[in-house]
């Protein structure tokens, strides 16, 4: 039986204390008792979240990292892509962060450039490490890890609000059950919205085929009334990152093409080629794998080859790809070569300009070795926005799908997208102390929300009001003036127990964009709408009668 890809465990009481913890949704700081308890937990190393090496590459001095390239090699190192990223519940501002460090073989090592939504990478330097090694998180300090309670110091969260976040699959099922039920924490999901974007975005890559994104449960909107909504607004191809994901869009869509690339549950990979998933290969390991479960499906897998083109993550680098691409056509029982891709760093014009030249030669030998007539894709949502060059055959549209810009002050009326979701709860309570008046929502950390919110805004009535303090189980407001005791109410009456307060959403309510909210917690929407907890009720306008929770 293959070892899972992402292991969270817990000492004998703890998971069932921190439940505890955060079990009494009428008491804004939960079972006081349990929380001390699960923090000493939390200290003394009681839970262990590790995560499975995918890849290794030896790079040079002066190698760009993840998006961006935020962060660049000092000397010759390896570099480790690990199977665990913001999606899962870690946190994006883990990357190029000092003190959140992981341990591979005993040894602390840094987690470097930006944390993606699958996947991050470590910098092993000269270690021994190899794909299937186990990276730990943080766990049992005698082991030579941090333990939960330090690593949580370091990134900034409370280890409450971290371990509630986690999730060791992509699918909606696989919170840990955590964070309560509050009736009036929703996520309201426009379908007219998630359509005009679709539409928008197909006009724009044409004549480039559109690929949908739908990993980690549509981006948080949540993957069934996502897929349904795309499949009839004329969506035919769709990215599912996981094997899991892609079994139910075929489901959802059947007669839609579907791109299956993270290929960590290799027990389910025989299945995915039976059905017809297509796998995109990134290393010469998943290669090897794809190959021998598609003997034993008796069918050849349609795989899409990855070369690696300056992100340094997951993709063959330049020196091996011949061999890789050969491995590949050597094996024409068990593999159809379908498609070719990558995925730029949108670090600058000039060092994308020179990844979509490293791909075409790529691609070029790949026709040098019999790959005729194959899909080729590198851009996502922004470079396919912005660059014509970078379209290609087709084009992988998650985040603009859903109406989510790319930050740094450009938001989505800019680019003529319309936000899909809009998050509110409301006012459970309200108090006055030393001049200043508060209130507070049942909206906390468990639920998905970063501290790094302090300084956005809540919009009640209206009106924004500044996000004070996220604790773990609410979110607190200052509302104005107040009294010297703690039952005095804001001075003008503006704000009252029962009203809705609005995270995010399209400004209809006077409420701050999800890109201003992650702007202003110095991360990105995607991150914002991927960590939101599944309890949280997802309500489709548009689709009468459609509720997701």
């Amino acid at each position: 039986m293959q070892r899972p890809a992402r292991q969270l465990t817990f000492a004998e009481g703890v998971l069932q204390r921190a439940r505890a913890a955060a079990s009494d949704a009428r008491a804004d700081a939960g079972d006081a008792r349990a929380m001390t308890a699960f923090l000493d937990d939390a200290e003394a190393g009681g839970v262990t979240l590790t995560a499975e090496v995918l890849q290794c590459k030896r790079v040079p001095r002066g190698s760009g990292v993840s998006y961006g390239h935020t962060h660049v090699t000092e000397r010759e190192t390896t570099l480790a892509l690990v199977d665990i990223g913001y999606g899962h519940g870690l946190p994006r501002k883990a990357g190029n962060r000092a003190g959140a460090l992981v341990s591979v073989h005993g040894v602390l090592v840094p987690i470097v450039g930006r944390v993606a939504m699958d996947a991050c990478v470590i910098d092993v330097g000269d270690l021994d490490v190899s794909p299937g090694d186990r990276v730990t998180v943080f766990g049992d300090p005698a082991t030579g890890c941090l333990s939960l309670a330090r690593w949580a110091k370091a990134v900034g969260e409370h280890p409450l609000s971290i371990v509630a976040a986690l999730r060791t699959a992509h699918t909606a099922d696989a919170a840990l059950g955590i964070a309560p039920f509050v009736a009036a924490n929703r996520a309201r999901v426009s379908a007219a919205a998630l359509r005009a974007n679709v539409s928008l975005m197909r006009d724009r890559v044409a004549p480039a085929e559109l690929i949908a994104v739908v990993k980690d449960d549509a981006y948080g909107h949540g993957l069934d009334g996502v897929v349904g909504t795309f499949r009839d607004a004329g969506v035919e191809f769709f990215g599912a990152l996981d094997v899991s994901t892609a079994h139910r869009v075929r489901e959802l869509a059947p007669n839609a093409r579907v791109l299956a690339w993270v290929l960590d549950d290799v027990d389910a990979l025989p299945r995915a080629i039976a059905e017809g998933i297509e796998l995109g290969v990134t290393s010469e390991l998943a290669l090897r794998r794809v190959v021998a479960a598609a003997r034993e499906a008796g069918r050849s897998a349609r795989v899409h080859l990855k070369t690696d083109t300056g992100l340094h993550r997951a993709g063959v680098r330049r020196e091996g790809w011949a061999s890789f691409v050969a491995d590949a056509v050597a094996n024409p029982d068990a593999v159809s070569v379908v498609g070719l891709w990558t995925h730029i760093a949108e670090a600058s014009d000039t060092a994308d300009t020179a990844a979509i030249e490293q791909f075409l030669a790529a691609v070029a030998e790949a026709h040098a070795q019999g790959v005729t007539e194959p899909t080729l894709h590198l851009a996502a949502s922004a470079a396919a926005f912005t660059r014509a060059d970078a379209r290609q055959d087709a084009v992988r549209i998650g985040a603009f799908l859903y109406g989510i810009a790319p930050g740094d002050g450009v938001g989505p009326a800019e680019l003529g997208l319309r936000p899909a979701m809009s998050l509110e709860s409301a006012i459970n309570a309200r108090w006055g102390r030393d001049g200043r008046a508060f209130a507070s929502v049942q909206l906390g950390g468990v639920h998905g929300m970063l501290r790094d919110c302090v300084g956005a805004t809540l919009a009640v009535r209206g009106t924004r009001y500044p996000i004070v303090c996220v604790e773990p189980l609410r979110t607190i407001i200052e509302v104005g003036a107040g009294g010297g005791g703690d039952s005095d109410l804001d001075s003008d009456g503006n704000v009252v127990v029962g009203d809705i307060a609005v995270f995010f959403g399209d400004g209809a309510r006077g409420e701050a964009t999800l890109q201003e909210l992650a702007d202003a917690a110095g991360t990105i929407g995607e991150e914002i709408v991927t960590r939101l907890d599944r309890v949280l009720t997802r309500v489709w306008a548009e689709l009468p009668g459609r509720a997701l929770g």
